[in-house]
């Protein structure tokens, strides 16, 4: 029975070595991505992860030839907020060695800069429809009733792999002057593109043993309709980068990373993360990459939550998002992301 994996953290790094030779060393099946079947032949419907292709090879050609696809990709210490429907990635500013960037397969390189509105306005990903009215809904991808983020078999692009701020801290408050930019998302279905292999945590520094698997990279897939666009533009208006026009047969990507440069996403470390905003001076302690969210979500050293992984694992398997965002970035397959985080507050 294959699985669908994906595999990578934020303080985890890995060691220049095969492919094969680190599955071993992560006791994954050393066939995965020979076996992987790509993206839009396969739906990932079942319990324990297998595959149940639900068509035929001509119906999912034609299907194919005909949909517009956009694969919205967050990377990085971002903070997923849902609330009454509405759903909102808010960037983690000013954490050090951590850098904004956003890419499009419409532009060569990054976006610039330049054409970033001022801070505190916040941005909008929206499909403005051919009547001019705007695609409103995001849904949740959940595979099955029931979750368990312990439960490795279970499809792996559920988007409850993402860490629940609302579980790990009831009645948390989120200070948003640390978030820069905000960003709407008011249609499409938000998934997990990338989660990380099975963690153990602690609880200011007491060790709890197994967590499960979180989600490293979140992922929103946007449909486009004949006459539809999608705009990235400003609460204003403004558009930060072209509109993406319908165009069948085509999947493009628009990428937010929030990470450090490319070169030290290559060091092989357990990345210990700055020394971050505490409640006193005796709570400062190195930490990894997962701690920067206290930056915004305050709480003492003794209620914060840590992961580590177990061994070295494989890098992320090379499904058609992750293979766009490497060669985009020009850099060598992520060995570590800062995760994704979410919650109500």
């Amino acid at each position: 029975m294959r699985r669908a994996l994906a595999i990578f953290i934020s303080f985890s790094v890995v060691l220049p070595i095969g492919y094969a030779a680190r599955q071993r060393e992560s006791g994954l099946p050393t066939n995965l991505l020979e076996n992987l079947p790509s993206i839009g032949e396969t739906l990932f419907d079942t319990e324990d992860g297998s595959y149940t292709h639900s068509a035929t090879v001509e119906q999912r050609r034609g299907t194919q030839e005909t949909e517009s696809k956009v694969t919205i990709i967050f990377a990085g210490l971002i903070y997923f907020r849902h609330k009454d429907g509405l759903y909102k990635a808010c960037v983690l500013r000013g954490i050090p060695k951590h850098t904004f960037r956003l890419y499009s397969s419409e532009i060569a390189g990054e976006v610039p800069t330049t054409s970033f509105p001022k801070e505190g306005i916040e941005w909008k990903l929206q499909v403005i429809q051919s009547n001019g009215g705007i695609q409103e809904g995001v849904h949740p991808r959940l595979k099955g009733t029931k979750f368990d983020r312990k439960n490795f078999g279970h499809p792996a692009d559920d988007n409850r792999w993402m860490v629940d701020f609302d579980a790990l801290h009831p009645g948390y408050k989120v200070d948003d002057s640390g978030l820069s930019p905000i960003i709407c998302i008011p249609g499409g279905e938000l998934f997990t593109l990338c989660r990380t292999v099975p963690l153990n945590h602690t609880k200011g520094g007491k060790d709890l043993g197994e967590f499960g698997a979180m989600a490293d990279i979140t992922g929103v897939d946007i449909t486009l309709k004949p006459g539809e666009r999608l705009a990235l533009s400003t609460s204003d208006g403004k558009n930060i980068i072209d509109p993406l026009q319908y165009k069948p047969g085509t999947t493009r990507y628009i990428g937010f990373l929030n990470l450090p440069a490319n070169d030290e996403l290559r060091q092989h470390s357990k990345m210990l993360g700055e020394q971050v905003r505490m409640s006193s001076l005796s709570d400062r302690v190195a930490s990894t990459h997962f701690q920067n969210y206290y930056l915004v979500i305050q709480q003492p050293y003794s209620e914060r939550y840590d992961f580590q992984l177990k061994g070295t694992p494989a890098p992320c398997p090379k499904l058609p998002g992750i293979a766009w965002l490497v060669t985009k970035t020009n850099s060598s397959p992520p060995p570590y992301y800062c995760g994704t985080g979410g919650g109500s507050q």
